[in-house]
């Protein structure tokens, strides 16, 4: 019976960790989907000065916010999402709206993907 109740205990542990986890996650990938968004609307706009420094602040806030997620999920994603975004950057300061855009919806279907991939559904847990 012992056995039993610290088994109960642990499964509620682990799904309630689960659960929190996903919505850290949610929060974090929406953040920084509505920064990209803001980052494509200023090239869309030819104003690629602000879309440098919004660049430069997005990928500052990646590396910091990053981190800990970095260790407990499928880590592919992160560096995917940090390339692209070096090669955002440099198309940016290049003025190639073409590559720009390119680079805008690969980062954004790598963060997709980071929620994707961790969503708690029975899809997954099956």
């Amino acid at each position: 019976m012992k056995s039993f109740v610290v088994i109960l205990v642990w499964t509620f542990i682990f799904l309630s960790f689960g659960i929190y986890l996903e919505k850290e996650i949610e929060e974090f990938t929406d953040k920084y989907t509505l920064k990209i968004d803001n980052i494509e609307k200023e090239i869309i706009n030819d104003n690629f000065e602000k879309a440098d420094k919004l660049t430069e602040s997005f990928l500052k806030e990646w590396k910091k916010d990053s981190k800990i997620l970095y260790m407990i999920l499928n880590n592919e994603y992160f560096d995917s999402v940090h390339g692209f975004t070096h090669i955002l950057k440099d198309s940016i300061y290049t003025k190639d709206k073409t590559i720009s855009l390119e680079y805008i919806e690969k980062i954004k279907m790598n963060i997709n993907n980071i929620i994707q991939y961790e969503q708690l559904d029975l899809t997954h847990i099956l």
